[in-house]
C-alpha cells in the first residue's frame, strides 16, 4: 500500500507488519485485522496505491500457505459455483501483479483525506468478493473470462473505508 499527498511531493508506503500476508476467504467476511501501519505528515493525502502481487513466502516465521498450488499466485481461487441443481467446480490462478489507485476523495464527499497533529486517521482496504464473478454463467465460460472477470474485479471493487468498521 502506498499513500500519495495531493501535492505529489510525498508518497508513504505503509509498513506491513508481518511482510507480504495473502488473504484467506475461509476467515469471517467483513472481519478487520490490523496489518500495517504508516506515519503521515500533516497534510492532505489525496489517493492510496493498492499493490496486488504474488505470494512468495519468505523466511521462517511467514504466514504459511494451506494450499501449496497457491504459492507465486496474485489470486487464486478453487471453488463450486451452484446455480439451481447445477454445480460447476473452478479454478482462477492469477501470477500478474496489479496496482489500483483509489481516490481518497471518495471517502471524504469529495474532499482530500486531512492529516493534522490531531487527526491520525485510519483507514481499511477492502474487496468485495460477493461481485468477484456477477454476471458470470460457470457453465459456458472460458478459464480466460474467469480470470479476466476475476482480475478485473479486483480494480474495480477494491475500497477504501475511513475508520476500521465495514458497513454490511
Amino acid at each position: 500500500l502506498t499513500l500519495h499527498s495531493c501535492a505529489g511531493a510525498e508518497r508513504k508506503d505503509v509498513e506491513m507488519y508481518w511482510g507480504a500476508l495473502p488473504e484467506d476467504l475461509n476467515l469471517q467476511d467483513l472481519e478487520t485485522h490490523p496489518m500495517g501501519g504508516v506515519l503521515l505528515s500533516s497534510g492532505d493525502w489525496c489517493g492510496v496505491t493498492v499493490h496486488y502481487g504474488p505470494f512468495m513466502p519468505g523466511g521462517s516465521d511467514d504466514y504459511k500457505m494451506p494450499n501449496p498450488d497457491a504459492i507465486g499466485t496474485t489470486l487464486f481461487l478453487h471453488g463450486l459455483a451452484t446455480k439451481g441443481e447445477e454445480t460447476v467446480p473452478f479454478d482462477v490462478s492469477i501470477s500478474q501483479p496489479l496496482d489500483v489507485l483509489i481516490p481518497l476523495t471518495d471517502i471524504a464527499s469529495g474532499v482530500p483525506l486531512s492529516v493534522t497533529d490531531q487527526n491520525d486517521p485510519d483507514l481499511t482496504i477492502s474487496k468485495a468478493y460477493d461481485k468477484l464473478f456477477q454476471g458470470v454463467d460457470f457453465t459456458t465460460a472460458s478459464q480466460e473470462e474467469l480470470d479476466d472477470v476475476s482480475f478485473s474485479a479486483l480494480q474495480d471493487y477494491t475500497y477504501v473505508t475511513l475508520g476500521t468498521v465495514i458497513a454490511p
